[in-house]
C-alpha cells in the first residue's frame, strides 16, 4: 500500500482592503507630511475659519474652470470659462445644468487637492477637471476640457 502524499496547510494570505476614497485620503495625508521646498507653504482653499459662512471662490490649476461655494444656499457651482456652461450641487438631489459666468476667479486649487463643504459637499480637482459629489447622496457632476457629466 503506497501513502497518499501530504501537503502543508498554508494558512490563506490576508489582505486589507482600501477603498478609492481611503487611499486618497491616506495619500492626501502623507503628501502633506512630506517636506515641501523651501520658502513652499500648503494651501488649502475654503479652509479660513468663516469659510462655512462667506461665499468662497476657487478655480482649477489651469485656470479653465472656475467655481463659487454659496453657504445661503448651501451649494457649489462650477463653469468651464470657455463655455459659460456648468452644474450647481445641492446637499439633496441630482445636479442642474446652468449658464453664466462667474467672473471672479478665486482661490488657486493645489493640484489635486479636495474641499469638504457643510451640508456634505466635496470637489476635487486635477489640473484641468473637477468632480462635485454629496458624500452622503447621488448627486454629482464633473467638468472637463472633453466635455462634462452629471447625475
Amino acid at each position: 500500500m503506497s501513502e497518499a502524499p501530504t501537503s502543508r496547510s498554508t494558512a490563506p494570505e490576508r489582505r486589507w482592503p482600501v477603498s478609492g476614497g481611503l487611499a486618497l485620503l491616506l495619500l492626501l495625508l502623507l503628501l502633506a507630511t512630506l517636506p515641501s521646498p523651501a520658502g513652499a507653504q500648503v494651501h488649502f482653499a475654503c479652509s479660513k475659519p468663516t469659510s462655512a459662512k462667506i461665499p468662497c471662490r476657487f478655480h482649477t490649476p489651469s485656470g479653465n474652470i472656475r467655481c463659487a461655494w454659496t453657504p445661503q444656499s448651501q451649494s457649489v457651482t462650477c463653469v468651464r470659462v470657455s463655455t459659460r456652461r456648468g452644474y450647481t450641487l445641492r446637499p439633496t438631489g441630482r445636479a442642474r445644468a446652468v449658464r453664466g459666468n462667474l467672473v471672479r476667479a478665486g482661490e488657486k486649487l493645489p493640484l489635486v487637492q479636495e474641499i469638504v463643504f457643510p451640508q456634505h459637499l466635496s470637489c476635487h480637482d486635477t489640473n484641468t477637471s473637477i468632480t462635485c459629489n454629496q458624500d452622503e447622496g447621488s448627486g454629482f457632476f464633473t467638468i472637463g476640457p472633453r466635455g462634462s457629466r452629471s447625475g
